[in-house]
């Protein structure tokens, strides 16, 4: 079955995203060693609004931890201040 693994009878983009949309809780471990080490400069905030609030995806984002505190900050505003060329 594509997009399926063994044991999870669920579409991919459901055990990915949750039945609404990216959930920062179903982020995987790899990702968020990337994002601490490796491509802290390119990860940026994102939510799939109106299917996920803003303030959901930030709750679910506060509970999973994983991110260095200077990462956080980087991946909430700094980045995107960086790419828009807006004083951060």
């Amino acid at each position: 079955m594509a997009g399926r693994t063994a044991g999870d009878a669920r579409p991919q983009t459901e055990r990915l995203h949750g039945p609404l949309g990216l959930v920062a809780k179903y982020f995987s471990p790899l990702l968020v060693t990337y994002a601490n080490y490796l491509i802290t400069d390119k990860v940026m905030f994102g939510s799939d609004y109106p299917a996920i609030t803003p303030e959901r995806w930030l709750r679910d984002f506060d509970e999973m931890g994983g991110f260095r505190e200077e990462i956080r900050t980087k991946i909430l505003h700094e980045n995107a201040a960086r790419l828009l060329g807006i004083d951060p």
